[in-house]
């Protein structure tokens, strides 16, 4: 199972999205080969290969799998990330990954906690936390807060000035989510991020790393070389109130506006009314329309839509809802979305399926510079 989207302005920087799966009832070995031999296909269709890879995420069935996948995938020339997420059509692994081409070079740092993509007029900054064992929940979220925040820091930035993407993922999400939330608000506080300025386009899902006194993992893309002006965070109050509402600290999504082209982060989306309750308890088909409806609503609110999505991850807190929702996905998604299902309980109880999305739109604002 493979699909792919591109995205071309015309000027600059061509973008890949590609996501797959390996194939089921194989041994490992098979599987993880089968995975790498639809990624070369896919990067021979569409003329990429390691110069143009920058990003790569394995969502494994556990993390035993992980050495597999470095033994047919390395050497990495991007960032990678292994989250414990089992691929909920009972693959052993699926695969996201996003590729950059452009007739200049793209220089690409690799760093033991990440990897920096220098482009002509910008940086982007994609690090993993530390995964640490030494603390509880909140310490180990508070400490991955700010371990970023120094190192972004040491570049002339800051985590409110540069961070504009998080992914967290919580080991036992229905006990420890509560003290994560907390964590980050505190930290957040302590570097004037408010309800009156803004948070961070973010993820929080359960998932986990490699060691299992880790409860906490966290991926974050941060961007040097903008200007305040270029970043919108998306909003649709007739449909999803303002997450400082009932306590979460984190943006709805994100419009970055480039010159030629506009780059949207869509944050962890689920079924919930405009004030904050959940919509259709226990009814996953209806849980996914809703979901569907607010993703559709933050596009529209932002001189976009649903056609302009280049890649979705979907999050199923029973793995039982799979063909429903899959079903429903056909319907309401654009056919040829690359798109992945995974087994990841969502942060409250109630809430059955969580979305989230890039998408990309040529729809910049000349006074800013190009994306590449």
């Amino acid at each position: 199972m493979t699909a792919a989207a591109a995205f071309s302005s015309g000027r600059g920087i061509n973008e890949f999205y590609f996501t797959m799966e390996s194939c089921p009832e194989q041994d490992i070995e098979q599987e993880i080969s089968s995975l790498r031999d639809a990624y070369d296909c896919l990067c021979r269709d569409y003329k990429c290969n390691e110069t143009t890879e920058i990003f790569l995420r394995f969502h494994l069935r556990n993390m035993s799998i992980r050495k597999s996948v470095e033994k047919y995938f390395a050497p990495f020339r991007g960032y990678n990330s292994f989250i414990s997420q089992p691929p909920a059509s009972g693959a052993a692994a699926a695969l996201e990954a996003i590729h950059f081409s452009a007739s200049t070079t793209i220089s690409k740092k690799i760093v033991a906690n990440g990897c920096d993509v220098d482009l002509d007029n910008y940086r982007l900054s994609y690090r993993r936390a530390p995964e640490l064992t030494d603390a509880n929940p909140a310490g180990q979220t508070f400490e991955a807060f700010k371990t970023l925040d120094h190192e972004l820091k040491h570049r002339g930035g800051s985590l409110k000035d540069n961070c504009i993407r998080t992914w967290i993922y919580c080991r036992d999400i229905d006990y420890k989510y509560a003290d994560m939330v907390k964590a980050r608000t505190e930290y957040f506080n302590s570097c004037g991020m408010t309800s009156n300025t803004h948070y961070i386009a973010s993820t929080g899902i359960a998932g986990n790393g490699t060691d299992p006194k880790t409860y906490l993992c966290m991926d974050s893309l941060s961007i040097h070389g903008h200007s305040v002006e270029q970043m919108e965070f998306m909003r649709a109050l007739e449909y999803m109130p303002h997450t400082h509402c009932y306590n979460v600290t984190f943006e709805r999504g994100l419009r970055m506006i480039y010159g030629d082209r506009s780059r949207y982060y869509i944050s962890g989306t689920a079924s919930i009314d405009s004030d904050g309750r959940i919509m259709y308890p226990g009814n996953a088909e209806a849980q996914c329309e809703r979901m569907i409806e607010n993703v559709h609503a933050l596009m529209n609110n932002h001189d976009a839509s649903l056609d302009n999505l280049v890649t979705a991850t979907v999050y199923l807190r029973n793995i039982s809802d799979f063909n429903i929702v899959s079903e429903q996905l056909k319907k309401l998604l654009p056919d040829d979305l690359p798109r992945i299902i995974v087994h990841a309980p969502v942060c409250r109880p109630g809430w059955l399926v969580e979305m989230d999305a890039i998408a990309v739109k040529a729809n910049g604002i000349d006074r800013f510079p190009v994306f590449c």
